[in-house]
This record gives structure tokens, C-alpha cells and sequence, in this order.
């Protein structure tokens, strides 16, 4: 379904029953008034004003005194409060998104006085346990961030990169324990979140941001569906006067250090040097509008260029240059509409469209451009519209509607389109000529929709703000599976008699029962429903006790090929309860605590991979281009094959995967501007989803699939054991049940933290921590870190019996230590500097040896997980400087950037396969076992020029 209009959009929210808010795009004002003997003020007249509010907004305060002020833009604001006998009082208070922004007044008694008082927002928010930080657009153009605004989480405590695919361009960052592809982004309310494989599905640049607010744990029941953490962000709005910038960025090659190679790192390095590179990042923004107060407009585009030559460091066509080009547009607008006084709408779109031309594929023949050369098209539009009614000092009503697209394409040149081949029976690397081989659907072909309608109501009821509301969400993947030329050819050589064999490998269908057959491709279309509902109260108890307590209900409906419900993972209910402790009521200090349940929202990876009826066959023969199996293959009397022609089956039952969560803390003032912080933290993975793969297909019981989806750990036919299975590492290894049982999936994170924050309005901002933490299992979660599959649902982790051995230990996440410094100074006469700086403990190693035969692509552990080794301290630097001038009513700032300050290229992982080869041969050792295969990028210096009004 296509809502074409934000009109469109909010009209038919009006006929929903049961929908929810999955993020806030403003924050509060609430407080409370008295006179000089303490005695509570009714009947106080509060007047708001802001250049980020479309009039101004009043209230009156109730008999105890308070007031509150809600659905306001983030930004700063004017507050005034007069009552007659008493003098006007003025006080200025900073509005953070889905914050709340505390006040407390004494009037004195007067008549002909005027009171104001400026100061600076409180560092401490009693009002919440939630964790995490908010970052305005003044503190992310100061400090040197990227231009993804996703870099800007990096500065939170317990966040570090992962490895974790990032589709060219999206940021892997692990929070607390919780894999990259845990977390949730949301744009102006809309749930960018990537809906295939759960990472970052939406590339917006900094101009076009207002504000950045990223909750890393404790947060309330009305946000659901991750169990990392949740990035939240409202883009820019006009107001009632314009303003604009013109912005420009350059880097290229020349401004980058030589990127380090040397020979402690392997032949299976995963990066790829790039020896020449021209970058431009330019665009513009306007806003304003159209009638004061009533109507504003923002609009804003950005150009980004990217042309390139990229170089592999090893293997036959090493130091041999390659290009790459890229080109991205992106854009941004929106409209706010002041409807009546109380009523607001809201409509938005962005987008963020990029291809890429060239070599899309690590080269690794000169003679076989097709092997390497393609064209790829990456990102989308989203849009949506939001609606705010005020019912007086009764409540807040929103409603939104919202759908949000993206896409990752590959599409080969004309040789692009032959078959790949490559060649085993030599020394690895091994040569590979002919076409791009597999596009994997789920990977490199896919686009996707998230259609959003949500409604959430609070109610303001004395000493309570009772939150509720409801969610419909619908998302949806096309995914098209092809090998180029219809199949993908090994050439290999038996070890024992010296003959030669072809492996051939393609997307098959089985007609009659019979031997599966090859078909040009595997087209799909999947759905999965989203239900949600929560209720959520806020009581101040005392006034310097709140009790923040919550429920949270979410119902996932997982359809299969045939738009059938092959799962529905129900009853995930999750509580959220949270204490608040102003020891001195001043709103100086609070100790804490907090108890949670968090759902994940299995991503439609799951539904492309097991129920998209996609039958995945490798058979053996003496030909390199017949697919018809030969029994007499050396070692492979049958096929090999995973998947099915039908749905993979599923365990009945089947239940969400959950993570637990428990947090302790305490925060003091210790001057109006400078907080100190220290919490502990404990997360447990309670339940996963996740597949096991060594069904016997031919068996009846396993409805001819080698996987099933299963709660590892369960107690359902396939989780058990209890069915004919294949153990994969053994000649003929058929057997009949029962197979062994799978573990339960476990992961368990502990931590410490120490925190400070100081912010002297636009002159300082500083934010340090450390973070002392372990993290202990056998499953990373949804990212399987050591290879960086990102199949959420379906990683190897228990896919066959053999790898369940020595699978518990340190996970690649465990980092024991972690510090980050993150500031930014402006001085009286223009000139601001930032500085970024972290050091954090490598991640732990492990021993694998190669599993056989190799075409189930999982390792086995030689000695306990993560007990290998540790990589080396990671540390590094960046830095901005920059300088405002002023000529006439424009602000014209340039910027030098300088990321990887200290050019460290810190290694970020190794080879960890011991042994390997052709089929996993157990006497063949890796000679590049330990070497370095990933580092941080060298030093670069980045230009910027800006002009604003």
C-alpha cells in the first residue's frame, strides 16, 4: 500500500484503533510554582516563547502549584510567570528531544517588579532512568564527527563498532553488549531501522539534523524492538524568520597518509587500499515561512562525489589500481502547520539515493572484469506525516503515519553475466575468472518497506503522566537470488587419487520429487505484521520520588512465501520499571534503578532465507559446465542442499527472542554545570531465535529441508534432536534420531561505568566515561561477530552439532575496557576546536579449524571461545578547528577536520582459521593464522567552508 500525501496520511490515522508512538520528536516543560514560604501557587500564568515554537503557548498552574508544558520542539525557551500581587518571573529553560526540562519558581511578592533569572539546563534529569545523551546540532558541528549522523553515538559510554555488514555506508556500533544489528534508528518518528537485516537503514548528513538523542538503556515501554540501543532524531524546521547555509567539504588521496601494509598482515586482509580518491560533500538548506506562526517550510539537499581507485594488497593483481565511483543525493524537507492553538502538523520526507559504478567486488583477476565490475543502487525515500492535539491541561493526542523504503541492488556489466569459476586445485588465493558468480538476494539484491500508523495519548492526572498507546507496522522484502550464467563452478582436486572434479552450485526447484533441477533465479516477496501496545505512568509519589512504571506488548506475525502466517511470536510481554530519588529534592542528585524486558523484531531476513522456498543444491560430476550429479564423485556419493522447495520447517511454539536488563545508579551535581555519574549494569539474553542445519532432507519428518527454525535450547521436534539428521563431518554421515540437542543460547553482560558531563551553554561541551565491563556466552546475537554475518535469526552459531563444542567463552564484544573523551570549546571571539579521543581493550580471539566438507561454511572451535589471544589496544584521536566570521548578516566558518589523529592503523582483528584448505583438510595449516585481517583507517584531513544567515 502507497500513502502518497502526508495529508493522505494523516486522514486515514483518524480511523485507527490500535496503533503506537515508536519515538518522540519533542520534549517538555514541567515544574512547579510557590511563594517565598514554600506554599504552592495556583492559578500562575505560564507563558512559553521560543524561536522553535509557532506562537506562543500558555497554561495556568493547578492547585498544588504545578504546571507542565508539553509537545515542544527542542530548542531553547523563554518562560514567563505572572499572577497578580505577585512580580513576573522569567526563567530560561533548554528543551531536549523527548526530554523533560525541570523548573521550579518562587514569586515574590510585588507588584511593579520583573524577576529574570538565566542559567543553564540542568545536568541532572531526575524526571528518568533512561541512559544516554542528547546532542544538538551547535555540539555535533562543533566536535569532529563524520558526516553520517550515526557518528555521533560513538560518543556514548559502552559503544564500540562491530563487525557487522554495513552495505557501503551504514555505521556497525555495538551498545552495551547488543549486536549493531540490535538497535533501532528513527527519523522524525519514522522507523528508519533497515528492514531486511536490521542495521542502519537510513545515511542523513548534519546540516539537515536539529538534534540527536541516543538512549542506551533503562528507556520506557513505548519504545520496543531492540535490545541495544535506540537513536533517535528530528530533523530541522523552518520558523518566522529565514536562515540558510551553504556548505562545502573536500577531501582526496593527497590528504591521507599512506595506508598501512605490511607483512604481519593476511592474504585474506578486508581491506582494500585506495590510492586515489577526489571527494566533494556540498549542498545547501533554507528555512523559514510562509505566514508566521502559522505555516514553516525547510528544505535541504546535499551532493556527495566519490571517485575513487581502490588497489588489493595481496593476490594476483596486487597494486593494480581499479575505479570505483560513487554518487549520492540527498534531501530532506519539511512542513510544519500550526492548525489552531494546541494543534500541529507535521509533514516530512528525506531521502538518500546512492550508486555505484565500477569495480562493486574485491578484484581478483585483470583478465576477468566481469568478476569484479557491476553497477549498485542503494537507498530510498521515506516520508510521513504527524499530528499533535492538546486537549488543555487534560492531555496530549499524536497520531503519525509514516513509510519508510530502502534498497541494495548489484546488477553486473555484460561479462558480468557469465559463469564464475574458480580454480582449488591451486595454492589459495584461488583465481577466479568469469562472471559476479552469487547475488545473494537477502545480501546484494533486495528493497524494502515499512508502512508505520501509530497513536499514543498522555493523560495528566495530579501526581501522574499516563502514557498509552498502540502500533500497526507492516514490512515487506523483495528479495531475486541468481548466480550469473545460472550456476557458480568450483574446480577441485581429490587429495587421495589426484583426480580432477567440478563442484557446481545453483538455485534449484524439485519437480516431482525428483533431483532438483536449476533455475535462472529465486524471486521472492515476503511480509512480516508488527502489533503493538503499552501503557506507561510517570507518578511523582513525593516530590522527590518517581516511580516510572510501564507494560509493553508486541506480536509479530512472520508470513511465508505464500503470504501465509508460518510464525507468530506472541505473549512478549515486557514490564519496565523504574525508580527516581532526589535525596535532596533541590534536583541536584538522584539515585536510581530500573528492571526490564526488552523484545527484539526478528528482521524479514528470516522470511527471504527459510520461507522463501529457496532450494540451495551443489552437485558433483567430472564436466565444468553439466549440473546433473554424478554419485561417483570423489567423496560426494549425493548432493549437497539446504533449504527446500517448500517453507523451512519451524518448532512449534516457537517464542521471541528477549533480553533482560538491570540497572543500578547515582548522579550528582556537583556545580550547575558539571555532573558526575556511576551506574552498573547486567543484561542476559533470555531466549534467541535462531536455525539448526543438518536435517536429513530425504527424511518425511524433515518436509525435505536441511534447516529448521528453532529456539536453541527448546524443547520442540528439531531444537530436541529428535528427527533423521546429517552430521557433515563424516563420509556417508546419515543417521537416524535422535541428533544431539542444541544448547541454549546464552550471552551475559556485566559492567561499570563512570561518567562526567559539563556544558557551559554554546562555550563548552564535554562529555568523558569509562566503562569496565565483560561479556560471556555462545552467541553473539544477531550479528555473528567472528565472520560478520549479519542474518538476524539465522546465523551459523547452531548450525550443525560439531560446532557446539568449546562454543562458550569470551564473546568478540568483550572489550574489559573502554574510555571515551569527547569535547568542544568555542572561544568569545569566534575560533572552536573539538577533540574526540578513546582507548578501549582489543577483542578476544579465537582457534577454528575448517568443518568438512566446506560447503556448510561453519568452523569449529579448538580451544574455548575468545581464549586465543586478544588484538591489540585500540586508541585513536580526531580533531576540529574552526573559525566564525562575520560579513554583514552572514557567518561564514571555515573548518579543517583531522580524523585518526595519531595515524595509529590499529589492527581490529586476525585470521583466526588454524587450519583450513580443500574441504577442511585437517593437515593443512593456515599460514596466515594470526595475521592482521582489518585495521583503522589512516589519517585524513577534511576541508569545510560554510556560509550561514
Amino acid at each position: 500500500m502507497r500513502l502518497r500525501s502526508p495529508f493522505c496520511l494523516s486522514a486515514f490515522l483518524g480511523l485507527i484503533v490500535s496503533v503506537l508512538a515508536l519515538a518522540q520528536t519533542t520534549g517538555e516543560i514541567r515544574g512547579a510554582v510557590s511563594d517565598a514560604n514554600g506554599a504552592p501557587l495556583p492559578g500562575v500564568t505560564v507563558e512559553v516563547f521560543s524561536p522553535s515554537l509557532q506562537g506562543t503557548r500558555t497554561t495556568v498552574t493547578g492547585a498544588g502549584g504545578a504546571f507542565q508544558v508539553p509537545a515542544l520542539a527542542p530548542g531553547a525557551y523563554r518562560v514567563v510567570f505572572s499572577i497578580s500581587g505577585f512580580a513576573k518571573e522569567e526563567r530560561q529553560a533548554q528543551v531536549k528531544l523527548d526530554g523533560t526540562a525541570s523548573l521550579s519558581v518562587t514569586l515574590q511578592v510585588s507588584a511593579a517588579e520583573r524577576v529574570t533569572v538565566s542559567g543553564e539546563a540542568p545536568v541532572v534529569d531526575v524526571n528518568t532512568t533512561t541512559g544516554g545523551s542528547n546532542y544538538g546540532a551547535a555540539t555535533i558541528t562543533r566536535l569532529p564527527v563524520g558526516r553520517n549522523y550515526t557518528e555521533i553515538v560513538k560518543s556514548n559510554p559502552g559503544v564500540s563498532p562491530d563487525r557487522a555488514d554495513r552495505q557501503g555506508r551504514s555505521t556497525a556500533l555495538t551498545v552495551y553488549g547488543s549486536t549493531s544489528a540490535e538497535n533501532s534508528f528513527i527519523v522524525d518518528g519514522v522507523d528508519t531501522t533497515n528492514v531486511i537485516r536490521g542495521m542502519q537503514g537510513k545515511v542523513i548528513n548534519n546540516e539537515f539534523i536539529q538534534e540527536v538523542e541516543v538512549k542506551t538503556d533503562s528507556y520506557r515501554a513505548e519504545y520496543g524492538n531492540a535490545t541495544g540501543g535506540i537513536i533517535n532524531v528530528i530533523t530541522k524546521s523552518g520558523g518566522n524568520e529565514y536562515h540558510g547555509d551553504a556548505f562545502g567539504r573536500y577531501n582526496s588521496a593527497a590528504l591521507r597518509s599512506d595506508e598501512k601494509f605490511t607483512s604481519h598482515d593476511s592474504d585474506t586482509f578486508t581491506g582494500t587500499l585506495t590510492p586515489g580518491e577526489t571527494k566533494w560533500d556540498y549542498g545547501a538548506d533554507l528555512g523559514g515561512y510562509v505566514l508566521k506562526d502559522r505555516v514553516w517550510f525547510f528544505g535541504a539537499y546535499n551532493r556527495v562525489t566519490d571517485n575513487q581507485t581502490i588497489s588489493p594488497p595481496r593476490g594476483p593483481v596486487a597494486g593494480q589500481e581499479f575505479p570505483l565511483d560513487s554518487r549520492s543525493d540527498l534531501w530532506s524537507a519539511k512542513l510544519t502547520l500550526n492548525l489552531a492553538t494546541g494543534a500541529t502538523l507535521v509533514g516530512t520526507v528525506f531521502a538518500d539515493p546512492t550508486t555505484e559504478d565500477g569495480a562493486v567486488r574485491r578484484p581478483n583477476s585483470a583478465d576477468d572484469p566481469g568478476s569484479y565490475l557491476g553497477h549498485r543502487d542503494i537507498g530510498g525515500t521515506d516520508y510521513g506525516a504527524r499530528s499533535s492535539l492538546l486537549f488543555g491541561s487534560i492531555g496530549l493526542l499524536t497520531l503519525q503515519a509514516s513509510r519508510h523504503n530502502d534498497r541494495f541492488l548489484l546488477t553486473g556489466t555484460a561479462a558480468g553475466q557469465a559463469i564464475q569459476f574458480t580454480d582449488e586445485t591451486v595454492a589459495p588465493p584461488f583465481p577466479i575468472s568469469g562472471g559476479l558468480g552469487r547475488i545473494n538476494g537477502y545480501q546484494d539484491s533486495n528493497r524494502s518497506h515499512r508502512n508505520q500508523f501509530q497513536a499514543d495519548f498522555v493523560g495528566y492526572l495530579r501526581n501522574h503522566e499516563v502514557k498509552v498507546g498502540g502500533a500497526f507496522v507492516q514490512r515487506a522484502t523483495e528479495a531475486t537470488d541468481i548466480f550469473s550464467g545460472g550456476q557458480q563452478v568450483s574446480k577441485r582436486i581429490d587429495e587421495d587419487t589426484g583426480q580432477i572434479y567440478y563442484a557446481h552450485t545453483f538455485f534449484g526447484t524439485r519437480l516431482g520429487g525428483g533431483e532438483a533441477v536449476p533455475v535462472p533465479f529465486n524471486d521472492v516477496k515476503l511480509h512480516s505484521n508488527d502489533y503493538s501496545a503499552f501503557v506507561q505512568d510517570s507518578w511523582k509519589v513525593l516530590s522527590n520520588l518517581t516511580v516510572d512504571a510501564g507494560l509493553r506488548f508486541d506480536r509479530t506475525d512472520i508470513k511465508g512465501f505464500d503470504q501465509k502466517v508460518v510464525s507468530r511470536l506472541t505473549n512478549e510481554w515486557q514490564p519496565r520499571v523504574g525508580l527516581i530519588w532526589d535525596p535532596w529534592g533541590g534536583g541536584s542528585a538522584k539515585v536510581y534503578a530500573f528492571y526490564g524486558r526488552f523484545y527484539y523484531a526478528i528482521p524479514t531476513d528470516i522470511n527471504v532465507r527459510d520461507f522463501g522456498s529457496e532450494l540451495f543444491v551443489t552437485t558433483y560430476n567430472f564436466d565444468p559446465l553439466a549440473t546433473q550429479h554424478d554419485p561417483t564423485a570423489p567423496n560426494h556419493p549425493r548432493p549437497d542442499q539446504q533449504g527446500g522447495a517448500f517453507n523451512e520447517p519451524i518448532d512449534p511454539n516457537i517464542k521471541g527472542m528477549y533480553q533482560d536488563e538491570y540497572t543500578i545508579g547515582v548522579e550528582k551535581a556537583l556545580s550547575p554545570t558539571f555532573s558526575v555519574e556511576l551506574k552498573g549494569m547486567y543484561r542476559r539474553l533470555g531466549r534467541a531465535i535462531d536455525d539448526r542445519c543438518d536435517l536429513n532432507y530425504s527424511a518425511p519428518v524433515n518436509l525435505g529441508n536441511s534447516c529448521a527454525n528453532i529456539n536453541p535450547g527448546g524443547t520442540g521436534l528439531w531444537s530436541s534432536g529428535n528427527f533423521p539428521w546429517y552430521d557433515g563431518y563424516s563420509l556417508g554421515g546419515f543417521h537416524d534420531a535422535p541428533a544431539p540437542q542444541s544448547p541454549a543460547a546464552k550471552r551475559v553482560y556485566r559492567a561499570i561505568q563512570i561518567a562526567a558531563r559539563k556544558t557551559i551553554a554554546q562555550q563548552l561541551w564535554l562529555q568523558a566515561s569509562y566503562v569496565y565491563s565483560a561479556i560471556r556466552g555462545n552467541y553473539d546475537g544477531a550479528v555473528h561477530e567472528s565472520t560478520g554475518q549479519t542474518d538476524p535469526g539465522l546465523n551459523e552459531d547452531f548450525d550443525y552439532p560439531a560446532t557446539y563444542h568449546n562454543a562458550y567463552g569470551r564473546l568478540f564484544l568483550d572489550r574489559p575496557h573502554q574510555f571515551r573523551l569527547d569535547t568542544a570549546y568555542t572561544t568569545s571571539f569566534g575560533l572552536h576546536a573539538g577533540l574526540q579521543v578513546y582507548i578501549r581493550s582489543g577483542v578476544p580471539l579465537d582457534k577454528l579449524r575448517a568443518d568438512w566438507p566446506d560447503y556448510l561454511g561453519s568452523d569449529l572451535y579448538m580451544v574455548p571461545r575468545g581464549s586465543a589471544g586478544r588484538t591489540a589496544t585500540e586508541y585513536e584521536a580526531n580533531l576540529s578547528i574552526g573559525y566564525s566570521m562575520i560579513v554583514g548578516p552572514v557567518t561564514i566558518l571555515p573548518e579543517l577536520y583531522v580524523y585518526n589523529l595519531l595515524n595509529r592503523q590499529t589492527e581490529t582483528y586476525r585470521n583466526i582459521q588454524f587450519i583450513t584448505g580443500p574441504e577442511g583438510d585437517p593437515n593443512q595449516f593456515n599460514p596466515d593464522y594470526r595475521k592482521v585481517v582489518a585495521r583503522t583507517p589512516p589519517r585524513q584531513f577534511v576541508f569545510a567552508l560554510k556560509a550561514s544567515f
